[in-house]
């Protein structure tokens, strides 16, 4: 059928996950795209690996959760985001290491005649082969930042013909429109400009989203529970003091876990992969940035 869809963060909520390819009646001929964090918060991260490796026709771009992963990988110590310690904990080394092995391996954005696609914000300045990948990934003082050069939210002054599909916040929450949280962000600036925004949190309790080409239909399947919540009341995570208790423990990550130092990953922080879902889904063409 050659159709492509473009789901939001995922963020380890595997039957969701799996809810919705099914519901949008997806095969092996059609490509899906995860605006990334496929980690961290839900319940079922492994699963959502392992589903990701059976389907390749499913592809991803790297979002500021996948990149905690990997930047404690480079370094040699554990995550030091809250959630992110608390999936390393969970999935054990060896899943873990499967993990940073696979996202690896994956690129920044990704282009497509439909939309182009990356996890959070692109300076509306420059084509996307010239963005920084940590702002395409979600860096948060980069982010701060580039609006203050702006003047204004960043996707307010994007100018180009195509949609850009993000993830990273779920727009509705930000803007307090909680009736609507559930939904896709769907914006067209005074420019023509057009943002969609799929992240829909699944992992506060919300949906998970995408969005099928040609056509722009909609497809949404809702949250099994407020994952997030759940796992911080078993952790007892304190947002104040930024700590978790893991095997009895406290772990605060604020302060870096010691580890072994082993030589930089070759992970895809600076890759672009664009191709054409209707000629080769399964196959597309990388292009690095400077």
């Amino acid at each position: 059928m050659n159709r492509l869809m473009v789901v939001g963060d995922v963020h380890g909520c595997a039957d969701e996950l799996e809810e919705l390819y099914a519901k949008a009646r997806m095969d092996d001929q059609d490509t899906v795209i995860l605006t990334g964090d496929i980690c961290d918060r839900g319940p079922k991260s492994k699963e959502v690996l392992t589903f990701l490796k059976a389907h390749k026709n499913i592809h991803m771009v790297l979002g500021n959760h996948d990149l905690y992963h990997l930047k404690a990988a480079e370094k040699g110590i554990l995550p030091q985001n809250a959630s992110a310690l608390i999936e390393y904990h969970e999935m054990g080394k060896q899943t873990h290491d499967e993990l940073i092995d696979y996202l690896k391996k994956q690129p920044v954005a990704i282009r497509t005649p439909y939309c182009e696609i990356f996890h959070a914000v692109r300076d509306p300045r420059k084509p996307l082969e010239e963005q920084d990948p940590e702002l395409l990934c979600g860096d948060r003082e980069k982010h701060r930042q580039l609006e203050k050069e702006l003047g204004m939210p960043w996707y307010e002054a994007y100018r180009g013909d195509v949609p850009l599909i993000v993830g990273h916040i779920n727009y509705h929450w930000e803007q307090k429109k909680h009736e609507e949280e559930g939904k896709p962000f769907v914006h067209v600036n005074r420019y023509g400009g057009k943002i969609i925004g799929a992240d829909t949190g699944v992992d506060f309790g919300h949906a998970l989203s995408g969005i099928i080409f040609p056509g722009e239909e909609i497809v949404t399947v809702p949250s099994k529970a407020n994952h997030w919540e759940e796992k911080m009341k078993q952790y007892h995570f304190s947002r104040e003091m930024r700590t978790a208790q893991i095997q009895g423990r406290e772990i605060s990550t604020k302060m870096p876990v010691e580890g072994k130092p082993f030589p930089t990953l070759p992970y895809g922080r600076e890759m672009v992969t664009e191709f054409d879902p209707k000629t080769h889904p399964k196959n597309p063409a990388v292009v690095k940035l400077p």
